[in-house]
């Protein structure tokens, strides 16, 4: 399976993979730039492209992937993709030459809008699938959550317990060590 990869500029960065003994795509890993922030998602096994992303994102890019093992580049800075919560566009895609039977493939964009990981298939969104239980139980000696995690922390109530108890002796200096304040 094919793990190179490289990033530029694009807001986002796809690198896929196909297996041409089946022609079956597969998502390696997908960047997501944000200014001088990158976020990285990467697959321990490789996950099938119809099950990582939404099916009109997997439409819309399986209109653009290499039809044969070819190493190309395609470059449309006209294409657009929208969803209700997420615009793309200036498509790039280049595929490489085919080593050991698979072909890779980094898809790029330009310019990205929105809420970028619904893309992806619920499962593999950072924000979904995460269970805020109401009650923390045993864990946090029975007290309950608010639902407001800064009220909770502030009144102690999911943090309440034997470390709380303690007194906090700590202080933060006001500037760094061996700085005077001028007048």
């Amino acid at each position: 399976m094919p793990t190179s990869f490289q990033t530029d500029d694009s807001a986002i960065a796809i690198s896929l993979f196909r297996d041409l003994a089946t022609g079956q795509w597969f998502v390696a890993r997908m960047d997501l730039s944000f200014g001088n922030v990158m976020h990285q998602m990467r697959f321990k096994s490789a996950s099938p492209l119809e099950q990582t992303f939404c099916a009109p994102f997997v439409e819309m890019l399986v209109k653009y992937l290499p039809r044969r093992p070819d190493p190309t580049v395609l470059a449309d800075s006209g294409v657009t993709f929208s969803l209700s919560r997420v615009v793309l566009s200036g498509l790039r895609v280049i595929a490489t030459r085919v080593m050991d039977g698979y072909q890779t493939v980094v898809v790029r964009f330009a310019r990205a809008l929105g809420a970028l990981t619904t893309l992806l298939e619920p499962q593999y969104r950072p924000d979904q699938n995460i269970d805020m239980p109401t009650q923390l139980g045993d864990a946090a000696g029975g007290s309950a959550l608010s639902g407001n995690p800064a009220e909770d922390l502030h009144q102690g109530g999911a943090a309440s317990g034997p470390l709380d108890d303690r007194p906090v002796e700590a202080t933060l200096p006001l500037r760094p060590p061996g700085t005077a304040r001028r007048h």
